[in-house]
């Protein structure tokens, strides 16, 4: 009886329990370094398994880990992976150095939870130990997600506030790239070459008055959009005009010195391009041009919702398009700034 008493409980010990360690940064800042948040992260929660390896908790090889992404959502490559093998049945424990580190949102949190239990897996924070098992242990779990989601709402409020402070005082807080301007010291500074291209681009709209042409006329110079390179070092842009980007641009006001402040514009740090006289003149144009009748050629496929729909995402209108198969025709639309992406 004794042995095979023993050897039941050398099986049981001997069961491996696959763990999974999740670590998350909301910075890509914060992942930089010899040693970063995230090595210190996993450290903890490797430390934490190794004095459970008695009960058969082994790390689990993957490696989770999402540098640069905020715990508001869970859109967030590591964890939908991670979630993706719990519900395989591949991971039976995840290992945080915190519960904020999985989820600042109170409901994300709890249905992350719920999608543990369905599939047999828990959840262990490396340095709040709750027994989540009993019901004081899960209202103190509450409390927590609570306050952290409290925090998470009132950085960014903080940061909302900030934001449009310095927008306020015409201060370049981000954006798209200009074309016209460079990004020196977080201020707009003109290009000397690209703020050439831009007067004659508003100078040659006024004398064609037609978009169109303007945009051929562009093409033919050989002149395109910003050209930029990312952070990751991928060069982007430098397309070619259309109707569509040339509108955008003769439409932003950064070019007359101002930037827009949440509907209103204010003066800016960087210097104007383009007189405000000139600018008027075109928005007049544009707007004139854009209340014109449309002749019935325009729309000879009839759309009946074109110029009335717009992107439920960006806002932007949706451009009416139509195409014929071999026993029918086909009308659709899509999104302007999806086309000329």
């Amino acid at each position: 009886m004794r042995t095979l008493t023993g050897s039941r409980t050398e099986a049981a010990a001997q069961e491996v329990i696959h763990c999974a360690v999740y670590t998350r940064v909301s910075t890509e800042e914060q992942a930089e370094g010899k040693f970063s948040s995230l090595d210190a992260q996993r450290e903890y929660c490797e430390a934490f398994l190794k004095s459970r390896e008695g009960e058969g908790w082994k790390p689990y090889p993957a490696q989770y880990e999402d540098a640069g992404y905020s715990g508001k959502d869970t859109n967030r490559p590591a964890l939908r992976q991670l979630l993706r093998d719990i519900a395989q049945g591949k991971v039976k424990v995840v290992v945080a150095y915190k519960y904020d580190r999985l989820s600042r949102d109170m409901r994300d949190f709890l249905e992350m939870l719920d999608l543990f239990e369905r599939h047999g897996a828990s959840f262990v924070s490396v340095t709040q130990q709750i027994d989540t098992s009993t019901p004081a242990g899960r209202v103190m779990r509450s409390i927590l997600m609570t306050f952290s989601q409290f925090e998470r709402e009132t950085i960014a409020e903080r940061t909302q506030g900030k934001i449009k402070a310095m927008r306020m005082k015409g201060m370049w807080i981000g954006g798209p790239n200009i074309l016209g301007y460079d990004l020196k010291d977080k201020r707009l500074v003109i290009n000397a070459i690209e703020a050439e291209q831009v007067k004659f681009m508003f100078a040659t709209y006024l004398s064609e008055r037609s978009l169109g042409k303007t945009a051929l006329l562009l093409d033919e110079k050989g002149y395109r959009a910003k050209t930029y390179t990312t952070r990751a070092g991928v060069r982007r842009g430098g397309k070619s005009f259309c109707r569509t980007n040339l509108h955008y641009t003769l439409r932003n006001p950064t070019y007359t010195g101002m930037l827009d402040c949440y509907g209103k514009l204010v003066k800016g740090e960087h210097e104007a391009i383009i007189d405000e006289r000139t600018f008027q003149r075109v928005q007049e144009l544009l707007g004139r041009n854009g209340k014109a009748a449309k002749s019935p050629s325009q729309n000879k496929h009839h759309h009946l919702l074109k110029g009335l729909v717009r992107c439920a995402v960006c806002g932007s209108v949706m451009t009416s398009y139509h195409a014929k198969g071999r026993d029918q025709s086909y009308r659709y639309y899509r999104c302007s700034k999806v086309n000329n992406l």
